[in-house]
């Protein structure tokens, strides 16, 4: 049985192999000096209002969203403190395997706040699940658009678990189904849904809202990219096309996303220059992870000292 040493470096090899296999299939396939020229000659114009953007959406507005869905546990974490965790963790995200950068979330609020680790792991999985269902305005607008199965499945299914872990004859249900587990696991697990069970149907709408927005914006982020080397897409795609082409490159499986999202770019948009589609979405890349990384890391190491450390005084 692997090591968890061994299963870190494992899992490091397997993201790295799968982003340089994605990209080597693209730059083999593809003209290698027409994407670098697409990407000498991009259009700064773009990508200077695509950065201002990201920094109210990508920056401000998922420091505020993580503020707001750690309130559900009960913790009133200031805007500080959460942007020193959205920002402090970005380039820890980055660089670790299937993004588990981000459960160092649950230290940090254990450590300096006191927070149950399963409440800590509550809040993490409600923010994942709003993410996801920040997509569901493009999910029935392809569904209504081109009548998709696939839309109306997953739009259908994600609602149907919000709703379930939200009213209590829901958890109650899922509760009875690791009864057989034992006590300790029963209360675990009504930990983990704490989140859940404290904003309801109404909050939880109104976060993914919230997220609806933040996510519209990498949408316009990504068009702006396109833009930007000379791909112009009509408007009505950035509601139908480009989540799903984000939704893609969430999947932990490449870094930041690299490669997957190139590749579901030349998928969705077939009569246009695969080429400046690989240079969009590497600019894309650059712009939403690196910058963020850039600008967060003079936060790491104080975000780092305050995960290891337990809070010794007040702030």
């Amino acid at each position: 049985m692997l090591t968890k040493p061994q299963r870190d470096r494992l899992a490091n090899v397997v993201v790295l192999s799968v982003t340089l296999l994605l990209l080597g299939v693209l730059f083999w396939r593809y003209d290698r000096r027409l994407i670098v020229s697409a990407l000498a000659q991009a259009d700064p114009r773009p990508l200077l209002c695509a950065g201002l953007i990201l920094v109210f959406s990508n920056m401000l507005g998922v420091a505020d969203r993580w503020r707001r869905v750690v309130g559900l546990t009960g913790l009133r974490l200031s805007f500080a403190e959460a942007w020193l965790m959205r920002m402090g963790g970005a380039a820890i995200k980055l660089f670790t395997p299937f993004k588990a950068g981000e459960l160092l979330r649950l230290p940090y609020l254990s450590r300096q706040h006191g927070l149950a680790l399963n409440h800590a792991l509550s809040a993490v999985a409600y923010d994942k699940v709003i993410i996801v269902l920040g997509l569901s305005p493009a999910l029935l607008l392809r569904a209504i658009m081109y009548g998709e199965v696939a839309s109306m499945l997953a739009l259908l299914g994600v609602a149907a678990m919000v709703t379930l872990l939200s009213i209590n004859s829901g958890r109650g249900l899922l509760l009875k189904l690791v009864a057989p587990f034992g006590q300790r696991i029963t209360q675990w697990s009504e930990g983990v849904m704490i989140a859940f069970a404290n904003a309801g149907i109404a909050r939880t709408l109104a976060l993914v809202a919230y997220s609806a927005l933040i996510l519209g914006a990498e949408a316009v982020v990504l068009a702006l990219c396109l833009r930007a080397v000379g791909v112009d897409i009509d408007i009505s795609q950035w509601w139908t096309v480009l989540p799903g082409v984000m939704l893609v490159a969430m999947v932990p499986v490449t870094f930041a996303g690299v490669g997957a999202r190139e590749a579901t770019l030349i998928t969705l948009f077939p009569a246009a220059d695969p080429a400046r589609l690989i240079a969009a979405g590497l600019l894309f890349f650059l712009l939403v992870q690196v910058m963020t990384v850039i600008v967060g890391l003079p936060w790491t190491p104080t975000y780092l000292r305050r995960v290891l450390a337990k809070k010794q005084t007040d702030d």
